[in-house]
């Protein structure tokens, strides 16, 4: 990012104005990724209450009791319904299915 600053200086003498410009550019190729997140986040909230019945209803047994994997292809199927949510979630819950066979 320093390199991309000292270049953009060579045009903008002034290093106040090139640390505004690196900043837009940085967020103009950003933008895409933020708008892909906020969809994503937008997703999640909507299937949010959902989900949280589901761990209500199962959180009385254990991890590595074998209803908690019922529990996740429950929310894995409310995850493929609504259609590409990418999340932290969604990886946590594909990695408690993963550790439960083991």
């Amino acid at each position: 990012m320093f390199h991309g600053l000292k270049w953009l200086h060579k045009y903008i003498p002034n290093y106040g104005w090139a640390i505004v410009v690196l900043t837009l550019v940085i967020n103009m190729v950003l933008f895409p990724l933020r708008i892909s997140s906020y969809k994503t986040t937008l997703k999640m909230q909507r299937v949010a209450p959902e989900i949280k019945q589901i761990q209500e209803r199962y959180k009385k047994y254990k991890m590595n009791d074998p209803r908690k994997a019922e529990m996740n292809k429950e929310v894995m199927a409310i995850y493929s319904r609504e259609g590409s949510i990418r999340s932290a979630a969604a990886f946590k819950c594909s990695c408690r299915c993963l550790s439960g066979l083991g």
